[in-house]
């Protein structure tokens, strides 16, 4: 019984560390990808699935919805 209570002790002193760790936290960037032959940031991901579960092994071709051009690279913004 008190080896039950001591998991459901530490169990819960986890939380409370995991979600003040997540509250002061610093916020990453929002990165966007843009067109380089627009600068626009209206992209897209060619091809049927946009999530593959060989996603990191094969890269994904993206398309600009603006213009039209397409390609594996596209540059990433931060905001």
């Amino acid at each position: 019984m008190i080896f039950l209570i001591k998991i459901l002790v530490l169990i819960f002193v986890g939380f409370v560390l995991y979600f003040v760790i997540l509250r002061f936290a610093p916020k990453k960037a929002l990165k966007h990808r843009i067109c380089p032959k627009c600068k626009s940031k209206n992209i897209g991901i060619t091809g049927g699935s946009q999530v593959t579960m060989l996603g990191a092994f094969f890269p994904v071709e993206h398309e600009c919805l603006d213009c039209g051009y397409t390609s594996i690279i596209f540059p990433e913004k931060e905001e």
